[in-house]
């Protein structure tokens, strides 16, 4: 539901932005992509089973874009998002479970790197699949937007959950 919700915040709100500011040959490529975020807090807290979440919302989502939104964008390419952050956790993971003392034990920090090794996948998938520019722009761009938008959705995050909070014990 999350995701549903970040995206269409993301398409509904911040493309349209994005369309006027940025130039022509970004148009599949989104600067400030907030659902990445709820896929590395997924990731992060559900591991594996985050897979069988996260796919049907992808490809709702891919539907809604390209039947709604007229952009072309590769059938596979939810498939290939999704893989590509199941296979940033499993990087991530590996690489944490072999250093002893932990990368840092701020799990904020930690979903931010995750997000970042993540977008690094994500950002070559789907540059190959729905990119016509050059390569390393296209892996470029959906990394920018990746990250930015996992940070951002964390911000976000945190200050509903820092709202809840507050509104339950002072009012409930």
């Amino acid at each position: 539901m999350t995701y549903l919700v970040m995206y269409t915040l993301t398409l509904g709100f911040i493309f349209p932005i994005q369309q006027i500011i940025a130039a022509e040959s970004l148009a599949v490529i989104g600067l400030l992509f907030l659902p990445h975020g709820v896929r590395a807090v997924a990731f992060h807290y559900l591991g594996a089973r985050a897979f069988i979440h996260l796919l049907p919302a992808s490809y709702l989502t891919w539907f809604i874009t390209v039947y709604g939104s007229d952009l072309e964008l590769h059938p596979l390419g939810p498939l290939a998002s999704v893989t590509a952050c199941y296979l940033g956790y499993v990087l991530f993971t590996m690489v944490n479970r072999i250093k002893s003392d932990k990368f840092i034990t701020n799990t904020w920090i930690n979903v931010l790197i995750m997000s970042a090794i993540m977008s690094i996948l994500n950002g070559a998938a789907l540059a190959l699949l729905n990119f016509d520019g050059d390569f390393l722009t296209g892996v470029f761009g959906y990394l920018i937007g990746d990250i930015a938008g996992a940070f951002f959705f964390m911000v976000i995050a945190l200050y509903i959950y820092r709202s809840i909070k507050f509104f339950s014990s002072n009012f409930g």
